[in-house]
């Protein structure tokens, strides 16, 4: 037996004591104007999850939003703080009319026949292969997650590929929304807001130039391998494109505690710790990544986008791909001379007629309007199930 096997025997074993916590909030009346939201398991105000509470902000005012957390850090004022692995958090998920979450349950929740449950996911298009395309899934994530399908009343997707790849490794057949991502809502209305506001809390003049370089991590990968010559890149963006420019590096959470590996000044800036990856994406001007389904948030704003796989081969074999990168509309580099060089020489009408194809091939339907239809579906179900 692996230490995994063991693991996953642990944790199923413990659903017995905390099914059992569980089920004496079940027998306490459900709160008609409570909805609970989560984000990645307890992180803070963000995602999907994040836009669908504040358009429910301004639908009611006697709504009683409760944010499954382990922080308040930039929680607004009338949304309630519950720590994700309190007693009370059980309370709160056993007694809200609604849930809303961007990742699965844990396996001892139940849901109540009058609970109404939304599930945004956190990858509206994936790279990489997930759930029941995985090779090797551990027992216990598959047991939670097909626990999870069977109790979601509607999953959110932003395109005739999300919703048929959802559908088929979801272990899901109920309702699908396919009417784009709540958190993109921002980056589709281009929120000009959102773009003076993140350059203001970055101490940055509204003229500057954006390059957000956003790479997903690795298993027991070399750091080095994320750095870039970033003063050659800057160069050439404003060699290409004019304009003053600066770079903002946002590391994957798993590698944060350890992003002082790359040399950081007053052009490139440490953005990391900044708290919506988001509104980083609506106020760039230029986006380089990898593997992260952040491209396909990005490119929704028609900007240019670069995809840097130095280790493609490598990865495959650490990850199935969902998408091949051959079909992306954005150029595929290699190595930082090949980065260099596209940048340069970056096609703009090339890129534009790319972006139809790609959005025409997925099938795209990011309306703009997602987070404000989802939060009126959500209080109709809760006025209706009453």
């Amino acid at each position: 037996m692996t230490l995994h096997d063991l693991l996953d025997f642990v944790r199923l074993f413990l659903f017995i004591p905390m099914r059992v916590l569980y089920w004496p909030f079940m027998l306490c009346p459900i709160k008609k104007k409570k909805i609970v939201f989560a984000n990645f398991n307890g992180k803070g105000y963000g995602c999907s999850p994040k836009a669908i509470c504040n358009a429910l902000l301004n639908k009611d005012e006697d709504l009683d939003l409760v944010w499954l957390t382990k922080d308040r850090n930039f929680l607004p004022d009338r949304v309630r703080n519950v720590d994700i692995k309190s007693f009370r958090a059980l309370y709160e998920l056993a007694t809200a009319s609604a849930w809303v979450t961007n990742n699965r349950l844990p396996y001892y929740v139940a849901k109540r026949k009058k609970q109404f449950y939304v599930q945004t996911w956190h990858g509206p298009i994936a790279f990489k292969q997930i759930e029941s395309h995985l090779k090797n899934m551990p027992l216990y994530y598959k047991i939670r997650s097909k626990h999870d399908s069977c109790m979601m009343d509607i999953l959110m997707t932003n395109s005739k590929w999300s919703t048929d790849y959802f559908r088929d490794c979801f272990w899901y057949g109920g309702e699908i929304l396919e009417v784009g991502t709540a958190r993109n809502d921002i980056i589709v209305n281009k929120n000009t807001a959102v773009y003076d506001m993140v350059r203001r809390s970055l101490g940055l003049s509204r003229d500057t130039k954006i390059l957000l370089y956003a790479p997903t991590f690795r298993r027991n990968t070399d750091l080095n391998m994320f750095k870039l010559p970033f003063n050659e890149i800057i160069d050439s963006l404003e060699s290409r494109f004019g304009g003053n420019w600066v770079s903002l590096v946002r590391l994957h959470p798993i590698l944060a505690s350890k992003s002082d590996f790359i040399s950081y000044s007053k052009s490139v800036i440490n953005a990391t710790a900044y708290p919506d990856f988001q509104e980083l994406l609506a106020a760039a001007d230029f986006f380089i990544t990898d593997y992260s389904s952040g491209l396909f948030d990005f490119i929704i704003s028609r900007k240019p986008a670069l995809f840097y796989a130095q280790d493609l081969e490598d990865y495959r074999k650490e990850r199935d791909l969902a998408l091949e990168p051959d079909i992306l509309p954005c150029p595929l580099t290699k190595n930082e001379e090949e980065l260099i060089k596209t940048i340069q020489s970056f096609d703009e009408e090339k890129y534009q007629k790319s972006l139809d194809t790609f959005f025409n091939y997925m099938g795209m339907n990011e309306t703009g309007h997602a987070s404000d239809m989802i939060a009126d579906r959500i209080m109709d179900e809760i006025n209706n199930r009453a």
